[in-house]
């Protein structure tokens, strides 16, 4: 497990004057994305925020920033933190794909080719390297398009970048969006068990359930990529995150890449004072082994596999043997689709 270092202070932090990059990527939902770019923009933090979209979320997206369209929020119990609107218009700065990496401005849209994000290069790596390629950001927060984030969160998330030394990445509170007072995670993944089978930290729990933000930050294996902070250093040593179309295998990537790095990996940190909301719910990794769908079952057992044979190949017969277990464990429940859909990640297949 990485260092545990929520409150860790001293050299090798970023230099000050520098400021935060938000990148949100859209899936298709315009509604979303405007409804956390509202939330954002009422904080006082400094950030450059980039949008990537496709061309009809775009259009809407420009619709809402000359103040023709405002969709109310999903959730009337959440209007909070993105109502009244933002006074329109908003300066909206356009960048084609191809272009990205100039051209800063506090609010971008990175305009793909087409709605299913067939572009030159992943729209994720896109904001990144536009975000990046701008010298004066020290790190870049990768919200997921369907979150709101509360009015302190960004500039929780970047004292606690600012005031942990080496850091390389840092994650949040994820609250359910439609049960605010649920936990969708705490930070992000722990590895658990002999096969290092990816358990949300947190999921499902109580916001009053007490925790220690350092005990957090040393269980984190892997930031939850809905939410997570990635600095300079942490890009310039370990790359851009692969599997784009699949958050889980990318957060568990990355983590995995920074811990082979051993001595000189970097610090995972926990901005427990930055809270979002997530639409989603349960960050993709249920904690509790009944809540799980089995499409989930079957996403937990293929990227366990995956995430075996890329870093850890020499244990992974190991690994694939003890994934029989959980197949005898649903039958056992007489959960008939849930063992079938471990049973195909067991064989390399998809579950759907």
């Amino acid at each position: 497990m990485t260092i545990g270092s929520a409150g860790r202070t001293g050299a090798g932090r970023v230099g000050a004057g520098s400021m935060l990059g938000v990148a949100i990527v859209d899936r298709g939902v315009a509604d979303d994305s405007i409804e956390c770019l509202e939330s954002l923009l009422r904080s006082p933090q400094p950030m450059r925020i980039v949008v990537v979209a496709g061309p009809a979320s775009a259009q809407r997206l420009r619709d809402w920033a000359d103040g023709a369209l405002q969709p109310p929020p999903a959730n009337p119990a959440m209007a909070m933190f993105s109502t009244p609107p933002m006074p329109k218009p908003l300066a909206l700065a356009e960048v084609a794909a191809a272009n990205a990496g100039s051209g800063w401005a506090r609010l971008t849209l990175i305009t793909l080719d087409d709605d299913d994000g067939a572009s030159p290069g992943l729209p994720r790596s896109l904001a990144l390297r536009h975000l990046f390629a701008d010298p004066a950001i020290a790190a870049v927060w990768l919200i997921a398009a369907d979150m709101v984030v509360t009015p302190d969160a960004p500039a929780a998330m970047f004292t606690r970048i600012m005031a942990t030394a080496h850091i390389g990445q840092c994650g949040c509170v994820i609250r359910q969006y439609h049960a605010p007072d649920r936990l969708a995670l705490l930070n992000g993944i722990a590895l658990v068990g002999p096969r290092r089978y990816p358990t949300a930290i947190g999921a499902g729990e109580s916001i009053t359930i007490a925790y220690d933000p350092l005990t957090i930050a040393d269980a984190t294996d892997a930031v939850a990529m809905a939410g997570i902070a990635v600095t300079r250093a942490f890009h310039d040593r370990i790359g851009l995150p692969r599997d784009e179309d699949d958050d889980l295998a990318a957060q568990l990537d990355w983590g995995l890449r920074n811990q082979k790095a051993g001595q000189d990996q970097l610090v995972v940190g926990f901005a427990h004072g930055a809270i979002l909301f997530h639409k989603a719910g349960d960050g993709g990794v249920p904690g509790d082994v009944a809540s799980r769908t089995p499409a989930q079952d079957h996403a937990l057992a293929r990227v366990t596999l995956q995430m075996a044979w890329r870093h850890q190949r020499r244990r992974w017969l190991w690994v694939w043997a003890l994934g029989w277990w959980p197949v005898l464990a649903r039958l056992a429940r007489r959960r008939w689709r849930h063992a079938i859909a471990i049973v195909r990640a067991q064989i390399g297949l998809r579950w759907r």
